[in-house]
């Protein structure tokens, strides 16, 4: 006390700080628990018992990542750790935290890492992963300790979307050069769950692969990672259920860090959309800040923005009520009331605009998606050099506003002749324009580890099968969507039958497949449906009822010899009874279409990365066919002998 402490004399003090605490939460616990640094009693030092006592439940699922039903509420989980770190990181205390609750401190980094990625960036994320694992690697009595981490996650699933898993590209001796997109693909732990993760994984896979070179003069194609489908999914709704709202505020989180920043006020929405202009067949449109209502111009008072919150979209003519039509009336109350100061508000923010800083988390919307999907066409360099033609794009999800007729209305002018991988040709809205077998492939869905190894536990041989056929998911009696979807209304007639399963969805889902014969795949919403590629995991026939829907690696895949195409107008009583006739009567044949079906579930398991069966290789495949027929040129500007 008095002087001030020398910079060795600092170092112990801190140091003996150190030991105090330490020494302090030693002693609590019994002898047992402190062996293991596992006692998790809580201090003053650190967090409460209690607190210690949530993240052991979550330390079972830190991997399990549940994209379609999550959006920012499902961020909260990842949030809530980070925020916890972020504590234990700023008070420098992480030997404090471990002394206190070791596997408790593992448990947290690993369920923070996906809000790390998004906030301090891939190699921040790749390196707590590390952490985390080398904490385990030098404690691994998890078991005595009493705690549940698994440990296969942080073996493949884990380094494959953090980059740090390499690959040998399945033998391919393609050279893929791989576009850094930065800010529009961020979020690969997140973005990797469900359907569209194949978004994120083809991205890990080619940047890990013996394909990928650093240098364009000999690349044969171009990858253009693009997680879209999540992006547009995280952007904050109103009133979004479960959603631990800011007071006062119904779009934004308390947890979420920062979560009003990553997505632009309404005011600046507006000014993206009046910069870049409405897609062909649309108009700009004035809307409160619910969306869901437009006001009448014409009624006694007319709401100012200031009483409302106004935010400016481009909305189809049949979306909009007759009195909302005067284009005129629109123009004018934009121009009224869009200020200069918004329009440098956008500005400052920057789609272009790059900080030496990890690139972070950035909310997409469908109304700014045309501009922004033309501001990464700016950034890939060797674009124009064959007109898009050695570029690859990857869709994930066709359906409602994820598809790119939707989210990039005027494709046709940019990206018309490059390489589509799409997990649907028959895109809604858009028809087979948007889809040429001539240079496009299309891709089976992402299933994620944990649920197709829990299907495939059902699968039973055919001898144990009681069901002749089942579906279970969105009908038109459970969900609005699926209201005018005919093939799916067809199924109910299915319901009372004693020897098939049909309805809605159901917690025995993946038994019931198990003991099927054949497994329904009817069109839904668009032609394309994951039920396909997880009946294989079932080990269960596909019979397929969806007309348009153009199947996967039809060069490695005889698809007529393990599945069924049924016409998807004639679902009836005459398909049940021509199942029924194959069990009873063909049983070899059915035993046969089985085995073929359980010898072909690799080509859908994306966790396959290497060996001679999997939906990389299959890619390649393509890739290397559509390579071979590239031109070598458009209509060069000129050339001189």
């Amino acid at each position: 006390v008095g002087h001030a402490l020398e910079p060795g004399e600092a170092f112990e003090a801190e140091q003996q700080l150190l030991a105090k605490e330490i020494m302090g939460i030693f002693d609590g616990g019994n002898a047992t628990c402190r062996s293991s640094l596992s006692c998790c009693t809580g201090s003053a030092a650190t967090v409460s018992q209690e607190l210690w006592s949530h993240v052991k439940a979550f330390a079972p699922n830190y991997h399990v990542r549940e994209l379609l039903d999550s959006t920012p509420r499902m961020l909260e989980r990842h949030y809530t750790f980070y925020n916890l770190w972020d504590r234990m990181k700023r008070a420098g205390s992480m030997q404090v935290f471990a002394a206190d609750c070791y596997f408790g401190v593992v448990a947290m980094l690993l369920n923070a890492l996906p809000a790390i990625e998004f906030e301090d960036g891939l190699s921040t994320a790749q390196e707590i992963f590390l952490t985390a694992v080398e904490m385990l690697e030098r404690n691994n009595d998890t078991e005595g300790a009493n705690w549940t981490i698994p440990r296969e996650p942080l073996e493949l699933q884990m380094p494959f979307f953090l980059g740090l898993l390499p690959n040998n590209c399945a033998g391919s001796k393609l050279r893929i050069y791989v576009y850094d997109t930065q800010s529009f693909s961020v979020g690969s732990i997140f973005c990797s769950a469900g359907q569209w993760g194949v978004e994120v994984l083809l991205h890990r896979y080619f940047a890990s692969s013996t394909c990928r070179t650093t240098n364009p003069e000999e690349a044969d194609l171009f990858l253009v990672p693009d997680y879209r489908a999540c992006h547009l999914h995280l952007a904050p709704t109103y009133m979004h259920k479960g959603l631990t709202r800011i007071e006062g505020d119904d779009y934004h989180s308390q947890i979420i860090r920062n979560h009003k920043d990553k997505w632009p006020s309404q005011w600046d929405q507006s000014t993206a959309i009046l910069q870049a202009g409405c897609p062909k067949g649309r108009t700009l449109r004035t809307l409160p800040a619910d969306r869901g209502i437009l006001w009448n111009p014409f009624r006694h008072h007319v709401p100012s923005c200031e009483d409302l919150g106004c935010s400016h979209s481009c909305l189809r003519d049949h979306e909009l009520p007759d009195w909302a039509s005067d284009a005129s009336f629109t123009r004018q109350f934009v121009v009224r009331h869009v200020h200069t100061e918004s329009m440098n508000s956008w500005r400052s923010i920057g789609l272009r605009g790059r900080r030496n800083r990890p690139v972070r988390q950035r909310y997409r919307h469908p109304d700014q998606a045309e501009a922004q999907f033309q501001e990464l066409l700016k950034s890939l360099k060797y674009f124009d050099r064959k007109q898009g033609m050695d570029h690859i794009f990857i869709f994930s999800d066709q359906g409602f506003i994820v598809n790119f007729t939707h989210t990039f209305p005027s494709w046709r002018d940019h990206i018309a002749h490059s390489i589509f991988l799409t997990t649907e040709a028959f895109t809604p809205g858009c028809g087979p324009s948007c889809f040429s077998p001539w240079k496009d492939a299309v891709i089976p869905g992402h299933i994620d580890m944990e649920r197709f190894e829990r299907i495939a536990s059902f699968n039973q041989p055919t001898s144990n099968r009681s069901f002749l056929f089942n579906f279970h998911g969105r009908l038109p009696v459970n969900h609005d969507y699926y209201e005018k979807v005919s093939v799916r209304k067809a199924l109910l007639q299915f319901e009372r039958l004693a020897d098939v399963s049909v309805g809605g969805f159901i917690e025995e889902y993946f038994e019931v497949m198990g003991s099927s014969h054949f497994c329904l795949v009817p069109e839904g919403t668009s032609s394309w449906t994951n039920h396909l590629y997880e009946s294989f995991f079932a080990g269960c026939i596909p019979l397929i009822l969806s007309d348009r829907y153009v199947l996967p690696f039809q060069d490695l895949i005889d698809w007529p010899s393990l599945s069924v195409r049924w016409p998807q107008d004639a679902v009836s009583l005459e398909m049940y009874v021509y199942v029924k006739d194959m069990v009873e009567n063909r049983r070899e044949l059915v035993e046969t279409m089985k085995q073929r079906v359980d010898a072909h579930a690799c080509w859908f398991n994306f966790y396959m990365l290497d060996g001679p069966c999997s939906p990389y290789k299959a890619i390649l495949h393509d890739l290397e066919q559509r390579s071979r027929n590239l031109p070598k040129y458009l209509h060069p500007s000129h050339w001189l002998p």
